[in-house]
Parts: structure tokens; sequence; C-alpha cells
């Protein structure tokens, strides 16, 4: 009797261990599990591959497996902006993201001409979370805007076929922080 007691305990044991057993965040529309790229690995959890080859660029993104209130899944959709350079990419509501060729010129000053460009605006007041050579993630507050959330954003830049390419979250979204991490993840598994 007690082998068939202990056999079920160390199932569970080695399924809370499987998922990481990391702690999990809840934030407004979503959960989240922190991004730890501390030893070069990306935590891809409740990510899956989506092709954007039938949409013009010969690239495999990995997104968020979102699903609504039903518990039927979100569909992943793409779209062609500027065919040839830019494409949107997303899931819900939650999952917003723009997918852009780089300007040669700007080669190894992405992240640096975005962070000066927000600076620029003047319109917010930034903390920035991740603040790395290739990527950024970071918190956005309206400058004065007493009682208004933050939003939590991301860029960074990646090669797809041998050209770079930048990857950021839509400006126009309201993103809560667990958002902004999934959305970081998959810039996190272009770079690898």
């Amino acid at each position: 009797m007690k082998k068939l007691l202990s056999l079920p305990l160390i199932a569970l044991a080695l399924m809370f261990n499987s998922c990481g057993g990391g702690e999990a965040k809840e934030g407004n529309g979503g959960d989240s599990t922190e991004v730890d790229n501390s030893n070069g690995e990306v935590d891809l959890t409740g990510m899956m591959e989506h092709d954007l080859t039938s949409a013009g660029l010969k690239a495999t993104l990995m997104v968020p497996e979102e699903t609504g209130p039903s518990g039927a899944p979100f569909p992943v959709v793409d779209s062609v902006i500027i065919d040839g350079i830019s494409w949107q990419v997303s899931v819900g509501g939650k999952y917003n993201i723009i997918v852009e060729e780089g300007d040669p010129a700007q080669k190894g000053k992405y992240v640096a001409n975005e962070k000066k460009r927000l600076t620029e605006t003047g319109i917010w007041d930034l903390k920035y979370i991740v603040d790395k050579p290739d990527l950024i993630m970071y918190e956005a507050n309206l400058k004065g805007g007493a009682g208004s959330k933050p939003f939590y954003h991301v860029f960074g830049v990646a090669k797809i076929e041998g050209k770079d390419f930048t990857i950021k979250s839509n400006e126009a979204g309201e993103f809560n922080k667990g958002q902004a991490e999934k959305m970081m993840r998959t810039i996190q598994a272009l770079q690898k």
C-alpha cells in the first residue's frame, strides 16, 4: 500500500520540478514568470513557435500561448505593415510586437537611439528594468501623471537572415510588466 501512495507523490514532485517551480507573478490581465537570462537560457514555458514565412519574413518567433475566458486559445495574428520591411504580430490583446528591418546606418546604435528618442519626447518618466546594449525593457509613466498606472515596453535587436531587425512592443499598447516580459522572451529567443 505504501508503494501505491508514494508513486503519485513522486510523479507530482517530478511534475513540479519540471515546471521550474519558479514563482509566478500575476498582473493586470495575465501572469508571468520572471525572465532569468543569467545562464544564457531563455525560459520558453508557455510559448509556442509562430512561422512568419507566409507573411513574407523567413523567421520563426516564439509567442505566448494565450487563452481567452472560455479557455479557447487566441489565434496568432500577423500582418505586413510595410511589405518587406515591417510586420506586426499579436496574440489576444496582451501581446503585440512590431518587427522591422534595421537601418544599416544605425548598426550597433539601435538601442541607444531608441533610448534617446524616448527621452527626447519629453512625455515619459522612464525606468529601465533591463538595460543591455541589444535589449531594453522599461517602465513608462506620464510626466506629472498623478494616479496614472505605469506601462511597460520592450525594444531589442536580433539577426534574421543575416540582417539586423528591431523588435519592439507596440507603442500604443498599455502593457503590464508580465506582458512585457513575454515580449522580451520573444526577443531573447531570436537573439539566441
